[in-house]
């Protein structure tokens, strides 16, 4: 019989105010805490990462957010487990366009409009689908760039994460 350790982790909101002075005191108890983890479960696999890694979904966010997982991965490693990584984007991880945009205001209509549905789903290459990917290209390029390990077999999907 196979087994698949995993660790999960969410809501990280990487540049979020006044985390410069918490994250340190945290990281020092979280490293303390995964440690007795580690000696009673043994190794993980993967880390789940999972919604609002970032505040604000801006590049330096992604660039703390980075960091603190590369530092996290050496903890890992000091412990003797080499988790790949997966990440599923949340809400807090885009950059908002304007509210104003003729494309925003369409896409609010989701519920009621069966047309914009249909197009959305249909191409892709349309505006609603360029829209939420542009929103989504800090997270998406913090992925592709990323040095961490992940799965060999990642397929991407119709939208970021």
């Amino acid at each position: 019989m196979q087994f698949l350790s995993w660790l999960h982790f969410s809501d990280l909101h990487f540049g979020m105010e006044r985390q410069e002075w918490w994250w340190p005191t945290f990281r020092e108890q979280l490293y303390k805490d995964l440690s007795i983890l580690h000696d009673q479960a043994g190794p993980w696999d993967i880390v789940l990462l999972s919604g609002d890694l970032t505040q604000a979904g801006h590049q330096n966010e992604f660039e703390k957010l980075n960091s603190a997982l590369d530092s996290l991965w050496d903890h890992f490693r000091s412990l003797g487990s080499t988790p790949q990584l997966i990440s599923v984007p949340g809400n807090h991880d885009l950059t908002r366009p304007p509210s104003d945009s003729p494309v925003v205001k369409a896409l609010q209509l989701w519920e009621k409009d069966e047309d914009i549905r249909k197009l959305f789903w249909s191409s892709n290459s349309n505006e609603y689908r360029e829209l939420i990917c542009k929103c989504f290209e800090n997270y998406s390029a913090w992925t592709k760039n990323s040095t961490l390990p992940k799965p060999h077999m990642s397929i991407s999907g119709f939208l970021p994460g």
